[in-house]
């Protein structure tokens, strides 16, 4: 019989767009200063900067790759399946929040042969799942902090609860890890060896509705990072599903984030990403029933 397989992982190539503001002067919603008046160009720079990159930290250590594979033998590098979780702390529950498709993807696949299932470089003994709602597309499940120590990577799960929905045309963050930026380096004794890229958005929300928030792409006002490249034209993102959608938000003067949506789908050929709303879920993981 053939050992279990794993996965050993890393950190690989990010991929990003950022948007500097929606017309000719934009307010810059900085975490630490009062809201301030800035012509396009300062926006464009203080976003393609340190400010960018500040945002950008902030949803890497939100999130985490998930993935499974059959137990048995070396990891299917080609037929692996994944998705993104976020990470909360809510004043009485720690957790991770992703896509429904994304835990029913893996029920189904354990059904048919026992799964590893891994957070980056953590595996989970058991996905205990607290509530799901496939009409939602949202599912909640329990986590601890000793999973969290095992990531991989430093983790500061969103505590801001409850999530509240964005504004229209106001600043949100979004990310998650799409299997385009996903390499694989090879199996070193049944240990198959992966690095993760990061996709990462600072843009602005579009339509927001009872249950959804949309984004799309406006290259025309794109903000390129000196480092990080921009996907390519209709990228396929499968992998982001359970990714964030972070709020720049402000009440009294105090500039702070917060969840507002986790990511449900992203359209490559209209190059359109839908969320749905983060306040459909309780403090204790529990979905709104009457949405679903």
């Amino acid at each position: 019989m053939s050992s279990n397989s794993a996965l050993a992982t890393g950190a690989g190539n990010d991929i990003s767009y950022g948007r500097g503001c929606l017309g000719s002067n934009c307010m810059y919603e900085s975490p630490n200063l009062s809201n301030v008046w800035l012509g396009e160009a300062q926006a464009r720079k203080l976003i393609g900067g340190e400010l960018g990159d500040v945002y950008r930290r902030v949803l890497s250590t939100s999130c985490a790759p998930i993935c499974w594979f059959p137990k048995q033998g070396p990891p299917d590098f080609e037929n692996m399946r994944s998705g993104t979780v976020t990470f909360v702390r809510t004043p009485v529950k720690l957790m991770g929040i992703t896509a429904a498709h994304v835990v029913t993807e893996f029920v189904l696949a354990e059904e048919l042969a026992p799964q590893t299932v891994m957070l980056m470089n953590a595996v989970l003994p058991k996905l205990n799942v607290i509530d799901i709602s496939e009409r939602l597309d949202l599912a909640t499940f329990e986590i601890d902090d000793a999973i969290l120590n095992a990531v991989g990577k430093g983790i500061s799960p969103l505590t801001n609860w409850p999530p509240q929905a964005p504004t229209e045309g106001r600043g949100i963050l979004m990310a998650g890890y799409p299997a385009l930026v996903r390499l694989t380096k090879g199996v070193v004794q049944n240990v198959g060896i992966i690095e993760w890229g990061l996709f990462t958005v600072l843009g602005t929300a579009g339509r927001v509705s009872d249950e959804q928030i949309s984004w799309m792409i406006d290259r025309e006002r794109n903000v390129k990072h000196p480092t990080i490249p921009d996907p390519p034209p209709n990228a396929e993102l499968g992998g982001i599903s359970g990714g964030p959608v972070i709020s720049l938000l402000e009440r009294r003067g105090v500039h702070y984030w917060g969840l507002s949506g986790i990511i449900s789908q992203a359209s490559a050929q209209l190059e359109r990403i839908v969320a749905k709303r983060a306040d459909l879920i309780a403090a204790d993981g529990k979905i709104d029933r009457s949405f679903a």
